[in-house]
């Protein structure tokens, strides 16, 4: 009886000529209050897609279809946006509604998201309509917190759509992001990692990921692991996420532990190394954990990068005024340092002839500058004690092929000092 009154509502307000805005708003109220047990009852995930559209409150939305006549379709999208007034979740039921009517339709994945897309123009003429003055965001997001606070498990049946139909505007959206992440449970964000993996969606892009990340340090710890997992299971941009460098570990530990596991998934290279070395010394044990990480499953690959960020470093110091430069030699040589004490001497990574080339030329310059003014004297101790260690256990900075004279002209700088 009821779905006949509103069927019979409905159609006297489409073909009404003329109608007062009085007796529109008159009509959207009464039927609030009559549909109020039917938006109570939800939206139930288990029922067949195809019987959305048959039932109260979802029937109503058929009436709005842009195929019928424009002054009809606007008369509909105005008496929904009167109703909305008075039932704020009708927002998004509407968007339950579309993709439902669509999912029970299509098979084919690409058909599915074509269609939906058209049907989403709907949801569009409705935001539109609804406030002109507010943005396509402020709108879905308004609905989306309605429908987290009514059912989560609605809101993240709809959440993958919202990304996928509206990548400008929510792509990298730390508004949406947070309200994602601030009451996902583990079996949804289980859920959202698969489909993230399998490329079914993104959330994070490129533009804006970074941006996200800088948004999402001041959230609680939960929530920033969870932002890690998602951004993870995208596989993101490692450039642009890099840029978060450098961080404070005791301020942002949770940012640094994912961008750490983050890393261990990926090839080392001169562009990764550069922001990673250039965190400062004070709080290296990030920088030395995955750098030790490399050195012991990735040796030969980190072997490269670390040579030409030694020399970028040497290059831009002699050319960058008052020491001014990117990277740091004496910070790099600090680091190999910290792996030396960390790696057995037999590691794959030390045995490398090239590093090993590359560390006794810089030792060879640093010793035949001025002492007092370019060798630090972390240097001098690392030179000293080489001279005592055994041939297997050597200091990186003296390979047994130079020890003899490194030894000679260690001597000499003590003696002029």
């Amino acid at each position: 009886m009821r779905k006949k009154a509103v069927d019979r509502l409905f159609e006297e307000v489409s073909s009404a000529v003329d109608i007062s805005e009085e007796s529109v708003d008159v009509m959207a109220k009464g039927m609030a209050h009559c549909l109020s047990d039917d938006f109570n009852a939800g939206c139930s995930l288990d029922q067949n897609m195809s019987d959305v559209g048959k039932i109260l409150p979802h029937s109503l939305f058929g009436y709005a279809n842009p195929d019928r006549p424009a002054t009809i379709y606007r008369k509909m999208l105005g008496f929904l946006c009167k109703l909305h007034e008075y039932e704020s979740r009708l927002g998004y039921h509407l968007l339950f509604y579309l993709k439902a009517k669509v999912v029970s339709g299509k098979a084919d994945q690409l058909a599915l998201n074509h269609s939906l897309s058209a049907d989403l123009t709907v949801y569009h003429d409705f935001v539109k309509m609804s406030d002109p003055s507010q943005d396509l965001e402020g709108c879905v997001l308004g609905d989306l917190e309605a429908c987290q606070s009514d059912d989560s498990n609605l809101f993240y049946f709809l959440l993958p759509e919202i990304y996928k139909q509206f990548p400008d505007t929510f792509l990298g959206s730390s508004k949406l992001l947070y309200l994602t992440v601030s009451s996902i449970d583990s079996i949804q964000l289980h859920d959202l990692i698969c489909q993230l993996s399998l490329g079914s969606f993104k959330m994070f892009g490129e533009q804006r990921v970074l941006e996200a990340i800088e948004v999402s340090l001041e959230w609680e710890t939960f929530e920033q692991f969870s932002v890690w997992q998602l951004l993870s299971a995208e596989t993101p941009p490692l450039q642009e996420v890099l840029k978060v460098l450098p961080l404070d570990s005791s301020a942002h530990p949770e940012a640094l532990s994912g961008l750490l596991f983050l890393l261990r998934s990926c090839q080392p290279s001169s562009e990764l190394l550069v922001p990673l070395l250039g965190m400062p010394l004070s709080d290296s044990l990030f920088t030395v954990t995955i750098l030790h990480y490399w050195a012991v499953h990735r040796p030969k690959d980190l072997v490269t990068p670390v040579i030409d960020c030694l020399g970028t470093a040497i290059t831009q110091e002699h050319e960058t005024v008052e020491g001014r430069s990117e990277l740091s030699s004496d910070a790099i040589i600090q680091y190999i340092n910290e792996l030396r004490r960390l790696l057995p001497p037999s590691s794959q990574f030390f045995s490398d002839a090239d590093l090993c080339d590359t560390l006794a030329s810089f030792s060879d310059a640093t010793a035949s500058s001025s002492p007092a003014q370019s060798t630090p004297k972390w240097m001098k101790k690392e030179r000293k004690r080489s001279l005592s260690l055994s041939d297997t256990e050597q200091d990186v900075f003296q390979p047994a092929a130079k020890t003899q004279r490194s030894a000679r002209r260690l001597e000499d700088s003590d003696d002029d000092s």
